[in-house]
């Protein structure tokens, strides 16, 4: 059905309303008669619009020498701080929607922090109020729970089913499918699990592990391993210490200042790698590669079906052995040395120094290989 009939249809059906609104006899006393107002009314009351309240609950919880991990789920937004402390202080901010004010009121004080010593785990969740309260029997008011935790610093955090989640300054992190945004700072230990439809942001990590749907992903900081698993998002990754591995598939990729060994592999999306330090290993297809040189790095490139672009800033002690095959070619600029085209193969071979130890080895398959040195 196109723009034109549904304009026709909506037409008609405020006309029936008009005319049944003029023609309807009068509703007998005490009966509510029919309008879209009460129409309004009553979709919203399904849907706990009627009335609202917003509790705060507080207090703390032990903590055994046996206690490793903090586990939390279930809630809507959580906020995560490790200080140095012996005990886990608590707020949660419970904001609910019912039938009325006090109705709403009342789910959310009967809302409360759950907490299950297992223990090396403590596993918290929030307690609901039973399914009358706020709305009447069998409709339970819609609650939107804010968990504020301050915990030891040497426990790890679990985050599973929470909407957005901070967390600083705790042992490790896993996160337990997260859906929408994530910011971790000044975590001591690994980043694990997996994340989609929303924003991460990592700043300090000792290493990082992750699946990705649909992320915006930052990484600033990381001083060990990178391994992500990535698919239709972006990825930034901002001076690495060690080794960066990434899968990926329709991926926006920049990784800047690698200090170490770079591995990307992986099909569509935009491959940017600028500076490099270490050995930088490329194997993509229908990935825009572009890659940019300032001193010399090791790098090996397999590509295909999409342009592989080299920037060489300077005059690095590195020497380029390029090779476009089946249909793809090369351009040169501010190199002064010709190509070598043998049947279906297009070279290009040039040490920018007499010293050049170094050697980046560009290949690509149906698409151009160019390179530009900027002096």
């Amino acid at each position: 059905m196109g723009k034109r009939e549904l304009l026709i249809v909506a037409a008609f059906v405020a006309m029936a309303v008009a005319v049944y609104e003029w023609t309807a006899p009068r509703a007998p006393a005490g009966a509510a008669r029919f309008s879209i107002a009460h129409l309004v009314d009553n979709v919203r009351r399904a849907h706990g619009g009627g009335g609202t309240g917003s509790v705060t609950h507080t207090g703390t919880l032990p903590v055994s020498a046996a206690l490793t991990e903090l586990r939390v789920s279930g809630i809507t937004r959580l906020t995560v701080a490790g200080e140095s402390r012996t005990d886990i202080a608590y707020a949660l901010q419970v904001d609910a929607s019912g039938a009325d004010n006090a109705s709403a009121l009342d789910a959310a004080e009967r809302t409360a922090v759950r907490p299950d010593d297992l223990g090396n785990v403590l596993s918290i969740d929030a307690a609901w109020p039973p399914p009358d309260a706020g709305r009447g029997p069998g409709r339970p008011a819609r609650l939107v729970t804010h968990l504020t935790l301050r915990v030891p610093a040497r426990l790890g955090l679990h985050a599973d089913g929470s909407r957005d989640l901070d967390a600083s300054g705790v042992a490790w992190v896993a996160l337990g499918s997260l859906v929408g945004d994530v910011r971790l700072r000044a975590i001591a230990g690994s980043v694990t699990g997996a994340h989609r439809n929303g924003k991460l942001t990592i700043e300090g990590a000792h290493a990082v592990t992750l699946s990705l749907v649909s992320s915006e992903t930052t990484l600033t900081g990381v001083g060990g391993p990178i391994g992500l698993l990535a698919r239709s998002g972006q990825i930034h990754v901002d001076a690495p210490a060690g080794p960066v591995a990434i899968d990926a598939t329709n991926e926006d990729v920049t990784i800047v200042d690698a200090m170490d060994h770079v591995l990307v592999d992986g099909s569509g999306g935009h491959l940017t790698i600028d500076r490099p330090r270490g050995t930088t290993t490329i194997d993509v297809r229908g990935t825009t590669v572009d890659l940019t040189l300032d001193r010399p790095a090791a790098v090996t490139a397999f590509a295909a079906d999409a342009p592989l672009r080299l920037v060489v800033d300077g005059a690095p002690a590195v020497a380029i052995d390029a090779r476009a095959t089946d249909g793809g070619t090369i351009t040169a600029t501010g190199i002064d040395v010709p190509l070598r085209t043998d049947g279906g193969t297009t070279s290009l071979a040039y040490a920018f120094t007499g010293g050049a130890t170094m050697r980046v080895a560009l290949r690509n398959r149906h698409a151009p290989i160019v390179i530009d040195q900027r002096k």
